[in-house]
């Protein structure tokens, strides 16, 4: 019983992590072509 729960915290805590950079690649990709942007312009 106590495994299945460390298994569901493990897994939350994946899911967070990937979500994390998800998000920090997001933003990075976002500055990129605002850059790109302003280069052009």
């Amino acid at each position: 019983m106590s495994k299945f729960i460390y298994g569901i915290r493990l897994t939350v805590k994946m899911l967070v992590i990937l979500r994390l950079e998800l998000e920090i690649t997001y933003m990075a990709i976002i500055q990129r072509m605002l850059m790109e942007m302003g280069l052009i312009l």
